[in-house]
């Protein structure tokens, strides 16, 4: 199996997005010991007895991000070529998926590093 990049997409503002992408996370991880995971993030959103603030600039940083790259370049065309109840229920099923199981499939390598060494990186 191999990747195939697309280098005509790749563009410096991706690369950028992605670093900072991935310094958030590792900033998340070592400052609370909390791994970026969507599914886990989004549930916490709805028990409102442990909701961080945290939590919600994550979710929020999510949905506003685009606005902010729209204004500097215009959104690329998106073509969905599946129904849109089909892709909210196959949505619902990983999310749930993922809660059931207690681990994001992305984040199984971070979970495996903070189990390992969970109390070296919490700040106390």
């Amino acid at each position: 199996m191999s990747i195939q990049i697309d280098w005509q997409a790749f563009t410096p503002i991706s690369l950028v997005g992605g670093l900072m992408l991935g310094v958030a996370t590792v900033i998340l991880l070592l400052g609370i010991g909390r791994i970026a995971g969507i599914s886990g993030i989004f549930s916490s959103l709805l028990k409102p007895k442990r909701v961080e603030m945290w939590q919600v600039l994550f979710i929020l940083g999510l949905v506003i991000s685009p606005l902010f790259y729209g204004l500097v370049k215009p959104l690329p065309d998106i073509e969905i070529s599946r129904s849109l109840p089909l892709l909210i229920g196959a949505g619902l099923l990983v999310g749930f998926g993922t809660r059931l199981v207690q681990v994001v499939p992305v984040d199984m390598v971070f979970a495996v590093m903070r189990d390992c060494r969970h109390d070296q990186w919490r700040r106390r």
